[in-house]
């Protein structure tokens, strides 16, 4: 086994990264889904651990759908509201506000394109988009969709 995976890298000293895409992801997901109890608990838990939500901004240009674009910034470390209290009924933090209306994507009806992009990019997500993805599905509590769910 050590012949196939060599020595331990005991010599490498790693510092802690403070920045978290994770936290973004889950504050930003408890954001848009109105979830003010988990928003509030995650919200908690990362502070008491120093992970520090880092995010990513784009703007509706095209380095959107780049890895490195001049139009995109990154924050190290996003300051959301302290306690649950919303505007426009989801946005808790700065990046929220500054997110345009909605994207290029999303006004030609493909908002799971842009789902896509983010899979592949994988350092930044569309709070605004996934709102409308969220608000624009099919309920599972209705008739229609519990049709095409095979038991």
């Amino acid at each position: 086994m050590r012949y196939l995976l060599g020595s331990p890298f005991e010599h490498v000293s790693l510092t802690r990264r403070a920045g978290s895409y994770l936290a973004t992801v889950v504050l930003d997901l408890a954001s848009v889904l109105g979830m003010s109890d988990i928003f509030e608990i995650a919200r908690n838990e990362f502070l008491a651990v120093d992970a520090e939500p880092s995010v990513v901004e784009a703007g509706d240009t095209p380095s959107q759908y780049l890895q490195h674009g001049p139009d995109l910034t990154l924050e190290p470390y996003m300051v959301y509201e302290q306690i649950w209290a919303p505007v426009d009924g989801w946005k808790t933090a700065p990046h929220h506000k500054r997110e345009p209306e909605d994207y290029y994507l999303g006004r030609i009806g493909r908002l799971w394109d842009h789902l896509a992009v983010r899979a592949v990019l994988r350092d930044r997500h569309f709070s605004v988009s996934s709102r409308s993805l969220i608000q624009n599905s099919p309920s599972l509590d209705s008739t229609d969709s519990q049709s095409h769910l095979v038991s």
